[in-house]
């Protein structure tokens, strides 16, 4: 950076005016003094008015950094646009006024030669002086250089996404746009560098689909049978005729010698006199069988061996008809034990409180030798409410009810994705096929998030993989929901069915306050671990809990599409880290 002086006609004067005191042989030291005095005064001006010209570039440069900066935050995936191209002009004016500074012909300009991934400015004006004018300069003048950009260390960016029913439609349309721009945003900042970027997805509603990122690490983290509110098959005991064969090869040739030659019945065994033809009657005999036939079910919990199931193999049961059918594993999984209670906290320390609530230990593997401490497979085909006649959900083993519960309602999200690299085709293909479906269970979907981000966790390997470039890496979850908590106890879910299994409460009633607490706490955990921890409320307002939950300063309301893709870009970019490269 550097400022230029022009000085103008008086300087011509000044030289003048020595040649002719020089000139002077009179012998007298009054041109001498007069020499020395115009000197002494031109170096006085000279200090003066370089030193505001000095002050006056700083503030100039200032400014100049200050529009470059907001500019290039102001990039969208439109690149340096006219509202970017404001926002700079914006910022330089609010730092720098040229009439306080005494610049006239003051110019400012900021462009992009690369479509937003720099932004250069440029300013310059001409001070006016207030001691040298009698030398003849007039004016000073002064310029600025400035260029911003963003660049990108290695990151690990978690997104944790609410994939519940209300997102369907434009919603899940926004979401994916907003999530394609924030990879191109994420991309143009690293491009050129050999910053590594990762990225890890945990779609969610009432359940997470996580199995096969367990069962990679240790199948035997997950049960080999499981408890579920299901229903055992109905059958009684049919006792009928069988075929009718002849009893041996005598003919008679009328019904009554037929008959009073006929062996009595017994008690399995029947006889009968059959007319074959003209005169022709013969005995023939059947002997009763006991058959087991389906009648239907009773509905109760059923522990189910899922063994095989877990490892991506068949379960056999009976369909609505009675007839063997199979289904194969999802990837949802039942939570491991917990606690009822409707206040939980979490300490660096300390841990959780109150202890015991093996479902919120985003760190601690299972122990294999203890089912407890282990998840199970959810198994959607097999899992049932218990209702009367009327559809009312009871708490009964009785067969006269449920006959009707097909209306059970189960979802399993998208797969979940543990760190990796991708490509914008693989980015843009996750994003793509990402399904609106159940409940929301802010809870399950912090939990797997932190899980999937916890450098202690049992993806810890993953997590603290070290990059090839050997720096240190910056760890992010984004928390995006567009409603508040929907703890549902009639679903199937990560719980269970509620109002049966009540693994979160006492009563089975719905409690959207437990797995508030439940939320909160996992917030803290995740928070703990240096994890920076973004929640954007989509459609929806901020709630104190979503508040509570994000780190300081990165919770954000998105009222629609452009507000959710803003929120996003705002991410992206604090991701990031804007700086001046001149």
């Amino acid at each position: 950076m550097r400022f230029l002086s022009s000085c103008q006609g008086g300087n011509f004067a000044i030289r003048n005016t020595i040649r002719a005191l020089h000139a002077d042989t009179t012998g007298s030291l009054l041109p001498m003094a007069a020499i020395s005095l115009t000197l002494l005064l031109l170096m006085a001006g000279a200090g003066v008015d370089f030193s505001r010209a000095y002050v006056t570039k700083t503030r100039l440069q200032a400014a100049c950094d200050a529009g470059a900066l907001a500019g290039r935050r102001a990039v969208t995936t439109e690149g340096f646009n006219n509202a970017a191209e404001v926002v700079a002009n914006n910022y330089f004016d609010a730092n720098f006024n040229p009439a306080n500074e005494g610049l006239g012909n003051a110019q400012v300009a900021f462009t992009s030669p690369d479509s937003g991934s720099t932004v250069v400015g440029n300013a310059s004006g001409q001070m006016s002086t207030y001691l040298l004018p009698f030398a003849g300069i007039d004016t000073i003048d002064v310029s600025a250089n400035c260029t911003s950009t963003m660049s990108v260390g290695n990151s690990d960016v978690t997104m944790v996404l609410d994939t519940t029913g209300s997102m369907r439609g434009s919603r899940i349309a926004a979401l994916r746009t907003a999530m394609k721009n924030f990879y191109d945003t994420v991309a143009t900042a690293t491009q050129g560098s050999n910053a590594r970027i990762r990225y890890a997805f945990v779609p969610y509603s009432s359940s997470v689909n996580v199995g096969t990122l367990i069962r990679d690490v240790n199948p035997d983290f997950l049960r080999d049978d499981v408890d579920v509110q299901s229903r055992k098959p109905i059958f009684e005991d049919i006792t009928g005729d069988g075929a009718w064969q002849l009893y041996s090869g005598n003919s008679y040739s009328k019904k009554k010698t037929c008959n009073n030659a006929k062996p009595d019945n017994t008690g399995t065994t029947s006889y009968r006199c059959t007319k074959y033809a003209k005169k022709d009657y013969r005995i023939e005999f059947s002997t009763q069988t006991t058959t087991e036939q389906f009648t239907g079910f009773n509905y109760t919990q059923v522990n189910w061996d899922v063994s095989n199931y877990k490892t991506g193999g068949s379960l056999l049961y009976l369909n609505d008809s009675g007839n063997e059918t199979s289904t194969t594993w999802d990837g949802c999984i039942e939570e491991r034990s917990t606690v009822v209670s409707n206040s939980f906290s979490y300490n660096s320390l300390t841990g959780y409180s109150p202890s015991g609530a093996t479902d919120l230990d985003i760190d601690t593997a299972p122990d294999v030798s203890d089912d407890n401490t282990k998840w199970s497979p959810m198994i959607g085909a097999v899992a049932y409410r218990r209702t009367d006649s009327r559809g009312n959900i009871r708490d009964v083993d009785e067969s006269t009810f449920g006959r009707n519960t097909g209306d059970l309602f189960y979802v399993c999200p998208n797969r979940a994705q543990l760190l990796s690299t991708m490509s914008q085709g693989d980015f843009y293909d996750y994003a793509d096929d990402l399904n609106t479906a159940g409940y929301t269970f802010h809870d399950i979907g912090a939990i797997w998030g932190g899980r999937l981000s916890s450098p202690d966790g049992i993806f810890a390997n993953n997590v603290n993989e070290v990059p090839d470039n050997g720096g240190e890496v910056s760890r992010h979850m984004i928390f995006m929901t567009d409603g508040q908590m929907d703890a549902d106890n009639e679903v199937y879910t990560s719980y269970g069915i509620e109002f049966h299994d009540r693994r979160t409460t006492t009563n089975g009633a719905q409690n959207n306050a437990a797995h508030t607490a439940r939320f909160l706490a996992v917030c803290q955990a995740i928070r703990s671990k240096g994890i920076r921890l973004w929640v954007i409320a989509f459609g929806t307002g901020l709630t104190n809990d979503l508040r509570t939950c994000a780190s300081n300063q990165s919770a954000f309301t998105a009222a629609n599409a452009s507000d959710l893709n803003e929120a996003f870009q705002e991410i992206a970019k604090q991701v990031g880290e804007l700086r001046i490269t001149n």
